[in-house]
Formats: C-alpha cells, sequence, structure tokens
C-alpha cells in the first residue's frame, strides 16, 4: 500500500496515514533523574581576580576586552593580524631600499633604524625613521651634510625628496615617509631601551601599542600643540609596567646602561638582556593578569596620579617626589617645575621627555583623557571611542582601492562615470558640536 501523502490528507478530510509494519522499532529512552542542588556560584560569569586591582563586571568582558587589546600584538595570528602586517610590510620594503640606496652612494654609511617601527611598537600609521653616520662626508654640519646627501637622493627614483632640516623621503612604491637624522645618537639609546623592554616581556609591546592609538585618538600624543610626544608616553607605559611587576627596572639590574652607551649599528650584535636576566635566575613575568587587566589599570593608574608633587622615572623604577623650591633657590632637578615630568632614562644631565606640556589647562584635559579612558571600559566594556582599528583599516584600504579605480578609469577616453574625487568621501566627518575642544597652547613650545 502506497503511503498516504499530505495532499492525499487534506483531500480526504482528516484521514490518518496508513502506519507502516516493516519500520523498526524505535529504541527505549533511559530518563535521567536531575537533582538540584542551591549553589550561590554562577559559572563562567565572574571575572578572576587579578594584581592590578580592577574587577570585571564579568568573566565575558575580560574576554572582550583582552580581545581587543590583544589586536595589538604583532606576534599574533589573529583577524587583524594580516591588516596590520600590511603596513609592516610596506615599512619593510621601504627600509630595505633606503638601505640599498644609501649604501650604493655612500659605501662607508652606517645605519641605525630607529623610532617605533624599530622598536616592535608601531602602528597601522607609522612612517620609518633613520639616523645614519658617514665618515666619508667632510662638511661641518649637520645640515650640510644632509643637503649633500639630498642633492645624490635627487637623482634617483625611488624616493622623493620633502625638506631638510629633517631630511624627510617619501617612498614612492608604497607612499611611506621616511625620517632621515645624521650624527643623533639620542634615537638609537631610546629605541634600543623599548626593544629590550619588548623583550623582557610581549605584553608591554602590545599595550604601548593600544595605548598609543588611544593617544592618538585622543589627540593626546601633539607635541607641537603642547601635549606629549611618543616617548613620553611609552616611557609612562614601561613605568606602570614596573610599579605592577611586570617589567623589572633593567638599568637598576644592568647598571652600564646608565648614561653614553653604544648602540651597534649591526643589529645582530645587540645584547639580548631576557637571556641574560634567564641566566642570573632572574625570575620573569611575576604578574600573570591578563591584556584587559593590565590595559584596564593603566588608566586607573594615571587619572589618580598626582602631577602636581611627583614625576616619573623609569630608571629609578619608581615614584619621584617633587621638591618645593622657594624663590630665589636654584632648582635641582628639570622635572620640579614641570606640569607632567616624565625623567629621559639615559641623560646625566637631568632632561624632562614631557617639557612640551606647559599649561596647566592642557595638563587638566590630558587628565580628562585618562578618566575618559577609564570609563569607556567601566561603562561601554570596549578600549576604542570612535571606531576600532580593523574599521579604520578596512576604510582605509577601501579608499586606497577606489582612489587606484578612478586612475584606470580616467584613463579610458570620454569617462562620464565619475566626476568627483572619491577621497572627499573619505574626508573625515566634521567635529561634533558637543565634542569638548583642546586649549590652544599659549608660550613658545621649547625645542
Amino acid at each position: 500500500m502506497a503511503p498516504a501523502t499530505y495532499a492525499m490528507v487534506v483531500k480526504n478530510g482528516n484521514q490518518a496515514p496508513a502506519i507502516c509494519e516493516d519500520s523498526p522499532v524505535a529504541p527505549t529512552l533511559v530518563v535521567l533523574s536531575l537533582k538540584n542542588s542551591p549553589t550561590n556560584k554562577k559559572i563562567g560569569r565572574t571575572a578572576r581576580k587579578n594584581a592590578s586591582k580592577v574587577e570585571f563586571k564579568s568573566a565575558q568582558v575580560e574576554r572582550r576586552v583582552s580581545s581587543q587589546v590583544s589586536c595589538f600584538d604583532s606576534t599574533r595570528n589573529g583577524p587583524f593580524s594580516s591588516e596590520i602586517d600590511c603596513h609592516r610590510i610596506h615599512l619593510k620594503a621601504a627600509a630595505a631600499d633606503f638601505r640599498t640606496i644609501l649604501v650604493g652612494l655612500y659605501l662607508d654609511a652606517l645605519i641605525w633604524l630607529v623610532g617605533s617601527f624599530a622598536a616592535g611598537i608601531d602602528l597601522p600609521t607609522s612612517d620609518l625613521d633613520f639616523t645614519i653616520s658617514i665618515p666619508s662626508l667632510t662638511a661641518e654640519t649637520s645640515f650640510e651634510k644632509l643637503k649633500m646627501i639630498m642633492e645624490r637622493l635627487q637623482r634617483q627614483s625611488v624616493f622623493k625628496v620633502v625638506k631638510i632640516p629633517v631630511l624627510m623621503l617619501v617612498h614612492i612604491a608604497t607612499g611611506v615617509e621616511v625620517d632621515v637624522t645624521i650624527d643623533n645618537d639620542t634615537p638609537k639609546r631610546n629605541t634600543q631601551l623599548l626593544r629590550w623592554y619588548g623583550q623582557i616581556d610581549n605584553r608591554f609591546t602590545t599595550i604601548c601599542r593600544a595605548v598609543k592609538y588611544w593617544a592618538s585618538e585622543s589627540q593626546i600624543e601633539c607635541s607641537k600643540q603642547g601635549r606629549l610626544n611618543s616617548f613620553s608616553i611609552c616611557l609612562m607605559v614601561i613605568h606602570y609596567l614596573q610599579q605592577v611587576s611586570v617589567l623589572p627596572n633593567l638599568q637598576a639590574k644592568f647598571p652600564e646602561l646608565n648614561g653614553e652607551i653604544k648602540i651597534e649599528a649591526d643589529e645582530s650584535g645587540r645584547r639580548n638582556l631576557k637571556r641574560e636576566l634567564k641566566s642570573r635566575g632572574y625570575r620573569l613575568n611575576k604578574n600573570e593578569d591578563s591584556l584587559a587587566a593590565l590595559y584596564w589599570c593603566f588608566f586607573k593608574y594615571f587619572k589618580e596620579f598626582d602631577f602636581k608633587t611627583h614625576w616619573i622615572s623609569v630608571k629609578r623604577g619608581t615614584l619621584v617626589e617633587k621638591e618645593i623650591v622657594e624663590e630665589g633657590q636654584e632648582m635641582t632637578h628639570v622635572c620640579n617645575g614641570a606640569f607632567i615630568g616624565v625623567e629621559n632614562p639615559f641623560l646625566e644631565q637631568p632632561w624632562n621627555c614631557a617639557r612640551t606640556v606647559r599649561q596647566g589647562d592642557i595638563t587638566e584635559r590630558i587628565m580628562e583623557e585618562f578618566q575618559r579612558g577609564y570609563d569607556l571600559i567601566e561603562e561601554r566594556n570596549t578600549i576604542f571611542r570612535n571606531q576600532s582599528i580593523r574599521r579604520v583599516l578596512i576604510v582605509k584600504e577601501g579608499e586606497a582601492r577606489d582612489l587606484m579605480d578612478v586612475k584606470v578609469i580616467n584613463r579610458l577616453k570620454d569617462c562620464r562615470y565619475i566626476k568627483s574625487n572619491p577621497r572627499e568621501f573619505y574626508e573625515a566627518p566634521p567635529r561634533k558640536e558637543n565634542e569638548k575642544r583642546w586649549p590652544e597652547p599659549m608660550q613658545p613650545l621649547p625645542l
């Protein structure tokens, strides 16, 4: 007998379909008896305790924030790594071309890659920084030497020369900007210090990248407008991680790092301080807090920091109290009279890396931004105030592709499709009326 279909059942009214006698017998189900036991535990919801003394709403929030911070981990193979690495590929290509061309022009050229890319704390907006030494150049001043180099670089087609006294170049193939100085030892030491701390714990480079991105978004990093520079922000991250036992004080462990130190141009000959610390039996990674806990506590630490009474010293590994200087007395330390004091870790003569902050209203605004960065995680469970790093990179890639398409279409004859430049679509939106403006610098900024 043919089985009844749905159409047959509907046609014949409520006639039930015939039962197939050859169908297998369904297996017997064993009923399990579950006893409900009262418990006060919320499985998977409570965030774990941490040494940073910040408490997340739940473990899910902590994982989410950690995932956002880990977007800036250059060693992580995640959904964002390919997008961030795309810019790093351009940086590496531009760096290789610069080395090849300069050595071809001057056989005795010594080249140091410095700055954020060399230290491993670069962002997708970072450029390249070099400092060089060419013994065969006989000019007396650095300006004259760079001018001689500029004249020879103008004869090649790989880089476009922009300006001096800092020799600014643009890599034509990738659009990467390159800044070149000569006979300049300061960026060598500063970059190597950041690399050494990055060797100790990879969380430093990840958190430093995330903080630099926040500083760029909040416009705290803008020394030309009387705010903080990039190196000061990096030193603040190191200082904080020293206080929570993530990083040691390297200049206390290795006294030879204080003062003038020589940085070899050949990177293979440089020291690995992590390996040396392990050989001494020093225990690393004393603090095992998550990236989310360390990042959030960074803002908690500095929103409560009293810059009026203390200044930061990485080479001492601690806070230093400001001295009260009465009228007529000589100031014993340059950071004593500063609004924000961040001591240079190498110079024997005191030097404030945050000396560009010279106004009280700008200092107050910087403190407000630290509070706002803390509130972002507490109230919105995110580290991004506007757009995530991935969204920014996707838009940037889309702009580049659209501009390439326009160039191709404009080559065609009788083009009637695109009459406006797509760059207008990607322009930054106007500032919101309720967005607070930064105070204008009233004093001439120090050189």
